[in-house]
């Protein structure tokens, strides 16, 4: 993984994305084989149960508009997605069509128990008021990231924090992947026909965030969370 070391238990779940998804041959004339790709999308489908509606999500997400009234708490789910999303908005300010949000997005894999937890500090050009359709207002309303926090932070303390207890109290068998991890290219992964690599977070969750200025912070935090005995 351009020569970044992982840990073993890193390895391992690089491992087990080969009983998911598509590897493409590292041979320089391959091909990928599509039906070999798409025998894989069905087996994930079969895993997926998209009528399933999460009960143990559905709970986090209400402990957490209980736990902070005065913030929003976004449910961010894409039925085509393989994770649940959400988002803790800690501060937001309008300034006519210019708007900044400080807000951590979290993530639950639901095809392997693993995570995700990031801070970010965004930006928005909100034309949406002037948008004559609900489908426009929906496509220019979204922050984009300029910094993404792989770590705690003074900004996002204390909720940060209190975010990942609560996601390890509903899916105590989950592991937050660090960010260094969570956005390096595996070389051969195919998650669809286009031919490039992709990441543990387009592979189990909701795919790359392109807009990143920068990344701040420990990127590979939690390290506890991957200690073995």
């Amino acid at each position: 993984m351009n020569n970044i070391y992982l840990p073993r238990e890193y390895s391992k779940m690089v491992l087990a994305l080969k009983d998911l998804f598509y590897f493409k041959s590292p041979l320089k004339d391959a091909v990928i084989e599509l039906d070999k790709l798409e025998d894989k999308g069905s087996y994930r489908n079969t895993i997926l149960d998209y009528s399933d509606c999460g009960t143990q999500w559905k709970t986090l997400l209400n402990e957490l508009r209980a736990t902070y009234p005065n913030l929003k708490v976004s449910n961010t789910t894409n039925a085509q997605q393989p994770s649940w999303n959400g988002e803790l908005f800690i501060e937001l300010n309008e300034f006519g069509y210019l708007a900044g949000a400080l807000s951590i997005r979290f993530s639950i894999s639901r095809l392997g128990p693993y995570f995700t937890v990031l801070g970010i500090d965004g930006v928005k050009l909100n034309r949406a008021q002037n948008m004559p359709s609900e489908n426009d207002k929906r496509k220019y309303n979204g922050f984009m990231p300029y910094t993404v926090h792989a770590s705690p932070s003074a900004l996002f303390e204390p909720y940060y924090e209190d975010l990942r207890k609560a996601i390890k109290a509903h899916f105590p068998d989950s592991r937050q992947i660090p960010c260094e991890v969570l956005f390096e290219r595996i070389p051969g992964l195919r998650t669809d026909e286009l031919d490039q690599d992709r990441t543990i977070y387009e592979a189990l969750f909701l795919g790359e965030i392109k807009t990143f200025f920068s990344i701040k912070g420990n990127r590979y935090y939690p390290q506890s969370d991957w200690l073995v005995d």
